[in-house]
């Protein structure tokens, strides 16, 4: 619970920008290893998603056993 936790904190500073709430972080042996939420908006790239900036922010430490979360909220 207290990853999707920190997936919601994430999305909630997208919606804070204006962007779409979604957060997503990744985990490593129970440790939040990369945190991160969209924006496309912000940077004005279609490919600054939640995942992919949280993928990008943790590729130095990518291990096989990742734990990818992320939520979607409808507001």
């Amino acid at each position: 619970m207290q990853f999707m936790k920190a997936a919601l904190e994430e999305a909630k500073k997208a919606y804070e920008k204006q962007e779409v709430p979604v957060g997503a972080v990744i985990v490593c042996n129970d440790i939040i290893i990369a945190r991160a939420h969209n924006l496309t908006e912000t940077l004005r790239d279609p490919t600054a998603h939640a995942e992919m900036q949280a993928i990008t922010a943790a590729s130095i430490i990518l291990e096989p056993n990742i734990l990818l979360i992320v939520n979607i909220c409808y507001c």
